[in-house]
């Protein structure tokens, strides 16, 4: 048995701009919320890591390379800050767009077999992935990390910037 319903209704012009501008308000904030909790993430020390990494590696005066600390698993995936810092958000409308730039971003994310430091003559090694982004948007689940309830989220704001667009 298939039941269909249509139903129409009319829209004034003003309340239908008022909408679709507390629509785009909203789904601008709440990605705007998720973005920081994606960047929070990765700096949460959930992510299981198969080897130790020497962290804050640095140069003394007669430009030695000095050791930094040491740091095991489970850990942040921040080392040097740097595929944290090439990470931006933008949105269109309803759009959003999660990059990050730097050429090793989606070993991180995803995973990859690579030669340690480019070097071929050395056996490769597999990285792990660490899906920060699935992790956040429910995509791929990951133990410790919560999906981020956008649905939710989207509802509240929805609210909050339609009440702001028609002045109630």
């Amino acid at each position: 048995m298939k039941l269909t319903v249509r139903t129409k209704a009319t829209v004034s012009p003003q309340l239908s701009e008022r909408l679709r501008q507390a629509i785009n308000e909203a789904a601008h904030a709440t990605w705007q919320e998720t973005w920081e909790v994606v960047l929070d993430t990765m700096g949460s020390p959930v992510w299981q890591w198969p080897r130790e990494t020497v962290r804050g590696r640095s140069y003394d005066r007669q430009g030695r390379r000095t050791a930094g600390r040491i740091v095991g698993s489970p850990r942040n995936i921040v080392d040097t800050g740097l595929l944290r810092q090439s990470g931006y958000l933008t949105t269109t409308g309803t759009l959003a767009s999660f990059r990050f730039t730097l050429n090793y971003a989606t070993a991180v994310h995803n995973g990859a077999w690579i030669y340690p430091w480019g070097d071929k003559t050395r056996d490769r090694v597999f990285l792990p992935g660490r899906p920060f982004l699935g992790a956040i948007l429910g995509t791929t689940p990951y133990p410790g990390v919560e999906p981020y309830p956008i649905a939710e989220r989207f509802r509240l704001n929805l609210r909050t910037a339609y009440r702001s667009v028609s002045g109630r």
